[in-house]
């Protein structure tokens, strides 16, 4: 079975909506061992005061939940944390104590480096099911997230949902709540209007523009490749009937010589020579007429280019013909 990453995309330091992620897909998913706290910063300047910030929320969910798990909540009151005693049944505390065995990691995420930091998250050498939540990220960044994970055929993008008016306290905890009824953890790539699409920009071009970059050079080696390989059948299609054309030439040189040789022979071709050199370049000037540029010209000093291209034609058609069936 493979385990199961947790990443969680985090703006403010208040537990409870990380602890409803992280209990619904310890709930849900197999082999949930680690969940990772992201912050994004634009600002390189703050990245330390942003990895102080997620370790306080780490520290406010363990918190959090060893409150939980004896019965008691922490509520925050202006900048100071107070319990109160709440009712929650065992086997609800329970399932916070177990909650706490989960490794808890934090990663701040320089804004630039986002698409980079997600693929080194993604070709990890282990084997794991990936969960992105976004449920808190910044509605600034949502769009870039969502894009990215989407481009890499990402689709475990989602968000924690309450079906009910919000009361900041323990009521919205999901010991409180029931999955589909009061709450859903809905995944943004399986939406009618998603699903099987991927984000363009305003000019058509994918946003993510150094593997959109990767992809286009990789097209014209292929393309380039393609017309190299169409070049090669082309000029051995030319080759072949040329030789061919030389060998009738040569056998009625021959066969001429032959004739100029026999007692009377020269005295027989000699009034035919005109004729059967006019006769050729004439069928040669009936056929052009005929079919056009489409019929290669018999002429030996244009033979082989003519029937280079006629050849190249033939195959680009050929190649549309079949794109298009």
């Amino acid at each position: 079975m493979k385990q199961t990453k947790l990443y969680i995309f985090v703006t403010s330091d208040v537990p409870d909506p990380y602890i409803n992620v992280i209990a619904h897909c310890s709930a849900n998913y197999s082999y949930l061992n680690q969940v990772t706290l992201v912050g994004i910063t634009e600002d390189r300047g703050k990245i330390g005061s942003e990895a102080d910030k997620l370790n306080r929320l780490k520290q406010n969910i363990s918190n959090q939940l060893d409150s939980l798990s004896k019965g008691k909540y922490l509520t925050q009151k202006a900048k100071t944390w107070e319990t109160l005693d709440i009712q929650i049944e065992p086997v609800e505390r329970q399932r916070y104590i177990e909650l706490k065995n989960i490794i808890l990691e934090t990663s701040v995420v320089d804004y630039q480096n986002l698409e980079q930091k997600i693929s080194i998250w993604l070709n990890s050498t282990d084997s794991f099911e990936y969960i992105f939540d976004v449920t808190a990220v910044a509605k600034s960044y949502l769009v870039d997230v969502y894009t990215i994970l989407r481009f890499k055929n990402i689709c475990t993008i989602y968000s924690f949902e309450l079906f009910k008016e919000r009361d900041y306290d323990e009521r919205d905890l999901i010991h409180n709540l029931t999955y589909r009824k009061t709450y859903a953890f809905t995944c943004l790539a399986e939406s009618t209007y998603t699903r099987d699409r991927i984000v363009v920009s305003d000019e058509a071009s994918i946003i993510a523009g150094g593997d959109f970059n990767r992809l286009q050079s990789d097209l014209k080696l292929l393309e380039s490749n393609r017309n190299r390989l169409e070049d090669i059948l082309a000029t051995d299609f030319a080759r072949f009937w040329s030789f061919f054309y030389f060998v009738i030439l040569l056998f009625l040189f021959a066969l001429s010589y032959w004739f100029i040789k026999q007692p009377g022979g020269w005295d027989w071709l000699e009034p035919t020579v005109f004729t059967i050199t006019f006769g050729w370049f004439l069928l040669n000037f009936l056929l052009q007429i005929i079919f056009g540029k489409k019929f290669a010209s018999l002429n030996p000093r244009e033979l082989f280019l003519t029937l280079k291209s006629w050849k190249k034609k033939r195959l680009r058609k050929f190649r549309l013909d079949s794109q298009r069936g």
